[in-house]
């Protein structure tokens, strides 16, 4: 548990109910820019990458192994949630679609993109659970930047992830209206220069608050770093409810994502010595089973046209958090049937 951040766990959790809301159809004035959520995990991905990065050195010739590690280790701690959330989501639309066996088969290979993880470069043909992208492109940012973090060392956190964040923002400022967007730039995805981006951000915050850590502060600087937090996550939550999907304004609030991360990693107020706890943990690994899970129940419950339009919210929004609970648990009996399973084989 000491390794864990309470805090983290929760506004993990908080922001997945956010995109949640966001894909949900609860009207015109509200959630507008709850993709933005997707940024703050990014930003959390980075800090943990850092961390994870720099905990010890390999040799030159090494790095290539241990970033197929690494790649290998992240990939599986993300399944098999991903798969259990994908085929509930393809069922769902197979029927949605009226779709015979023959169709289903078609889409089934068609799905390539996702099935593969590789949407994010470009090869999706038959899309079925619309927030994947994230997990795609968070991957194949963690494999451009885990081998340079490990070559460059210190020199990572002080120079390559700054100047890959702030020319990034610069770059996507002047070509996108919102970061929400997918544009192409010949080979390389919008999404996943989005994902280099936040990702860089958050490794400036893991060393900024290894730094903060660091220090000890008095009783009245940690209560002024918590109200900070609570100031800080308040404008940001409210900006995600109230503000237009091209606002560019979306970009300042990254600025603002950066230093609530900083801050609650570092520890130094007092929001995660007192929210530490099993139910900030069950919340943090929730949090990722929201994400996934709620495409499927968006897709089935709007298409039921005798339910009002209230009646829709509600239920999408209990169905989400079953189907979330449904696919977390599944995915815990399967990793234990593997791992019982591979202890046979040995």
């Amino acid at each position: 548990m000491k390794n864990r951040n309470g805090a983290l766990d929760i506004l993990k959790f908080l922001f997945a109910v956010e995109v949640v809301f966001y894909h949900g159809d609860f009207g015109e004035n509200h959630f507008r820019s709850g993709y933005l959520a997707t940024d703050f995990f990014f930003i959390v991905t980075g800090i943990l990458f850092a961390r994870t990065a720099m905990r010890y050195q390999v040799p030159d010739a090494e790095i290539g192994k241990d970033t197929a590690s690494f790649m290998k280790r992240k990939i599986l701690n993300l399944m098999p949630n991903y798969y259990v959330a994908w085929v509930i989501c393809f069922v769902i639309r197979q029927i949605h679609d009226q779709c015979g066996l023959r169709q289903s088969m078609v889409n089934f290979a068609k799905s390539y993109g996702e099935l593969l993880l590789v949407s994010s470069t470009g090869m999706k043909d038959y899309m079925v659970n619309g927030p994947m992208w994230y997990i795609s492109s968070m991957l194949f940012a963690l494999l451009l930047l885990y081998p340079l973090a490990k070559k460059l060392k210190e020199n990572f956190l002080y120079l390559a992830a700054p100047i890959l964040f702030f020319f990034l923002m610069g770059f996507t400022f002047q070509n996108y209206e919102a970061l929400y967007q997918d544009n192409r730039y010949g080979i390389c995805s919008g999404t996943i220069l989005r994902a280099v981006m936040m990702i860089s951000l958050g490794c400036i915050c893991y060393k900024i608050g290894e730094k903060l850590a660091a220090h000890t502060f008095s009783k009245g600087e940690r209560i002024a770093i918590s109200m900070a937090e609570l100031v800080i996550y308040l404008m940001i939550f409210g900006y995600m409810d109230v503000a237009e999907r091209t606002n560019k304004l979306s970009w300042l609030l990254i600025y603002l994502m950066g230093a609530g991360a900083t801050l609650t990693y570092s520890k130094a107020g007092y929001l995660t010595e007192y929210l530490d706890g099993n139910v900030a943990t069950f919340l943090g690994e929730y949090s990722y089973n929201c994400y996934l899970a709620h495409w499927a129940m968006l897709q089935l419950v709007y298409s039921i046209t005798w339910l009002t339009h209230a009646q829709k919210g509600v239920i999408y929004l209990v169905a989400s958090a079953a189907n979330a609970l449904f696919v977390m648990y599944v995915s815990k009996g399967l990793r234990v049937g593997w791992k019982k399973l591979r202890g046979q084989r040995a």
